[in-house]
């Protein structure tokens, strides 16, 4: 990821050199994306309960999360550093981003979560 001149941000496409790997663990669930592919990962979550992310790499210097309700308000996300909970609090599929950064190198993974009852 990179902020143009502009002020926009662009997301780089896996596979670049600099970019950092990131590896993440929810509930027991190890996800990750190779290098090579442009598919995202998806993790099935169920309403109401806590979901806890932890990103297995844990020398990075900053580690930022984000969520994508795709309009919609889709819960509670707290973050602490390499580690985020989020309960949701409404159906549907919402998109989870983690960006890391060391050195000046940034990595990122994006996750579809799958909110079911």
């Amino acid at each position: 990821m990179q902020t143009n001149s502009d002020g926009t941000i662009q997301i780089l496409a896996p596979g670049y050199n600099d970019i950092l790997p990131v590896t993440l663990v929810c509930n027991g669930v190890t996800i990750s994306q190779s290098a090579t592919s442009n598919n995202v990962p998806s993790l099935a979550i169920t309403c109401g309960q806590e979901a806890a992310f932890a990103v297995q790499q844990t020398n990075y210097s900053n580690y930022t999360w984000s969520l994508d309700g795709l309009g919609v308000t889709p819960g509670t996300l707290n973050e602490n550093g390499r580690t985020c909970t989020f309960t949701p609090e409404s159906i549907g599929n919402y998109n989870l981003l983690i960006v890391v950064t060391k050195d000046g190198l940034i990595g990122s993974l994006s996750v579809n979560l799958m909110v079911s009852e």
